[in-house]
């Protein structure tokens, strides 16, 4: 960064007091950054969307004090802390002020019963941890001490994402801790210089986004994300729609030493980081779960290269995009070394702020969808340690109510193994499913780290009560029939509504009781030509009102009907009618042409035989056959093009209506 620098308060020595206070203001521009994530902040419902708080439990004695000059001190150092931000001229600037005027918030919570104290603090926490920022009017950061008893605390540290990020906020845990064990003993400290303040920072960042080698670089990402970039689709308990908000909550999960030490051994022998494996993994688990080959992730880098920015408190992080395209068939190990090349060579690219990628590529958006990807991966180290002089500390995890994506899986690595944090949107998943989830991302990695030569298709991540769900107990589903047949419980329903339209065709109605008093007539003249148990009788009648009435006089009279569909050729008719050995055709008149008298069918036309059928009794004739009986037989043409006959027996038949009415 070897341009004037605009402004910089950095000192050297820090020995801040209430009284030090200037109110000159200066003003810069904005960071790309910051200007975008300042018009995001104009349409959020939810502004506490991007706060990055942090919440840590103190036992001990806390010399308030000393705490206080901390943070004054802090404050005094980086200018971000003393920044707010508005629209100047159609264009977004920072507002840096010399200093300002803070006090340490101490809220008392000890004179609550010792047994609520607790469960207070935390849901005021909680509460500050979801309280939104005015980025105009700031100040954009809260500190807040919560004294649940003599030698109990709870400190909260927030922070908007417009002048932080993840790294600050270790390194303002950094500074608390070494500023803190000075003041608290009375004595001065003496801090390395910032080199620079985050206004050169955009201000660096502007004249290198006007140079060949930003061109050069946003080239890259525009050809990586060209073509249909897909929106994740994963299986969700609710749809995604436009009036999807930011709420979100959190699955906690752990894997054990031995799998996360094979996952390291894994990453060691492909001469890949654990990142890279993890990451390769996650890609596999979203596969699995979404069956899209082509998966777009987004995962944050610190963006602090050069030395001069790694100590600053401000929004420097930006977010990579790593897209792979899968296929079932490809091994662990080959998808790694693809995902491998593809983070090696967007590092390469990291400068080119994410913002400026969506503003050139242009994706189609999606109701609800955040652009080019909707799913993050995080990896980072062990947990910063944090230790304040006389003090023991413990991170306390907050529930923040919030989700930027469907879902972000961060996995912190330490000496113990992995751990995870699975932050999801409430408005796609529900927490069930959640844990469901991570508990098969746990034995995906176990697969993996065992066979990485396995296809990823095949990779296991069911446990065994899964695969014994899947296999058997799903696949049970014999159950015991009831005792009915389909006459019957026709001829049940026609005696119960008589009157009720049981059959519509065009203008054409007809009531239970009428379609069963013609069934019945042709049922007892079907039985009179000999009709019984698996006897076939064809069928050929066009789709009509006759039809239904002809299929449901065979069932009736205990035949298996044989639909012979009248506008067939009449060779084809004649041919399916011999294979079948019909012995009694029901049709009508006009389809009666090339049945001849040498075939031996007895005709009934439901046109020409309607006097015999009106003389013919109307009650329900007596029911002949059994379960184990033909039911009916369709005919289709067979590989050599000759009709085939498929036989169904009542049964069977039965096993499907039953079927249908569990549905």
């Amino acid at each position: 960064m070897n341009h004037p620098k605009p402004h910089s308060s950095a000192h050297s020595s820090v020995d801040v007091t209430e009284t030090e206070y200037s109110s000159a203001k200066y003003v810069f521009e904005a960071s790309f950054a910051q200007k975008r994530l300042w018009l995001v902040d104009q349409l959020l419902s939810d502004k506490s969307v991007y706060n990055i708080p942090a919440a840590i439990r103190l036992k001990g004695s806390i010399q308030y004090e000393a705490l206080e000059q901390t943070f004054r001190a802090i404050i005094h150092r980086h200018d971000t802390l003393r920044t707010t931000f508005k629209e100047n001229d159609g264009d977004i600037v920072q507002i840096v002020e010399e200093s300002i005027l803070w006090r340490l918030s101490i809220e008392d919570l000890a004179s609550l019963p010792e047994d609520v104290r607790w469960e207070r603090a935390v849901g005021l926490a909680e509460l500050e941890a979801t309280a939104p920022f005015d980025l105009e009017t700031g100040p954009l950061f809260r500190i807040r001490l919560i004294r649940i008893g003599e030698s109990d605390h709870l400190l909260l540290v927030n922070l908007h994402h417009i002048i932080s990020d993840g790294w600050s906020t270790g390194i303002l845990m950094q500074e608390l801790s070494l500023l803190y064990k000075a003041f608290s003993n009375g004595k001065k400290i003496e801090l390395p210089e910032l080199p620079v303040q985050y206004a050169d920072f955009a201000y660096f960042q502007k004249e290198w986004m006007q140079g060949e080698a930003f061109e050069a670089n946003l080239s890259f990402w525009k050809e990586k994300l060209s073509g249909e970039l897909p929106v994740l689709e994963l299986y969700t308990a609710y749809p995604r729609s436009a009036k999807s908000g930011d709420g979100g909550r959190t699955f906690k999960f752990t894997v054990n030493s031995a799998v996360s030490r094979a996952i390291k051994e894994l990453s060691r022998r492909e001469g890949a980081t654990s990142f890279m494996t993890l990451l390769a993994l996650y890609k596999v688990w979203l596969y699995r779960y979404s069956n899209q080959t082509d998966l777009l992730v987004g995962t944050p880098v610190a963006g602090r290269d050069s030395e001069e920015v790694e100590g600053l408190i401000g929004f420097l992080v930006n977010n990579l995009v790593i897209r792979s395209h899968l296929s079932a068939a490809d091994s662990f190990r080959n998808l790694l070394r693809q995902v491998k090349s593809t983070v090696v060579e967007a590092y390469r690219y990291q400068e080119v702020p994410f913002e400026k990628v969506v503003e050139v590529v242009q994706p189609v958006r999606d109701a609800g969808a955040t652009p080019i990807f909707q799913t993050m991966f995080v990896f980072q180290q062990q947990d910063i340690s944090f230790e304040l002089e006389g003090l023991q500390s413990e991170r306390v995890e907050l529930e923040r109510g919030t989700s930027k994506f469907d879902l972000l899986l961060e996995l912190t690595e330490s000496e113990e193994g992995f751990s995870g944090v699975l932050e999801y949107s409430t408005d796609l998943f529900i927490p069930g499913t959640v844990e469901q989830m991570a508990a098969h991302f746990t034995r995906l990695l176990e697969s993996a780290a065992a066979n990485p030569e396995e296809r990823v298709g095949r990779l296991a991540m069911l446990n065994e009560a899964e695969v014994h769900q899947q296999t058997v107990e799903w696949n049970r589903t014999e159950q015991r029939l009831p005792n009915w047949s389909l006459q019957e419980r026709f001829e049940e329903q026609a005696a119960r509504t008589p009157e009720r339209t049981a059959l519509v065709w065009g203008t054409a109605e007809l009531t239970y009781g009428e379609l069963n008093r013609q069934a019945n007539r042709l049922a007892h003249r079907l039985q009179s030509l000999g009709v019984g148990p698996d006897k076939l009788v064809g069928v050929c009648l066009e789709r009509s009102p006759e039809l239904v009435i002809g299929m449901l006089a065979v069932i009736k009279a205990g035949g298996a009907y044989v639909p012979v569909d009248p506008a067939l050729p009449q060779e084809r008719r004649r041919d399916m009618m011999k294979r079948a050995g019909l012995k009694v055709l029901v049709t009508r008149q006009a389809f009666t042409e090339g049945v001849d008298s040498d075939t031996g069918m007895t005709v009934v036309c439901v046109d020409a035989d309607q006097a015999i059928l009106e003389a013919e009794r109307e009650g329900n004739p007596q029911a002949q056959a059994s379960a184990d009986n033909l039911m009916y037989v369709i005919y289709t043409s067979g590989s050599t093009g000759l009709p085939k006959g498929a036989s169904v027996y009542r049964r069977g038949f039965a096993n499907l209506m039953q079927w249908y009415i569990g549905e």
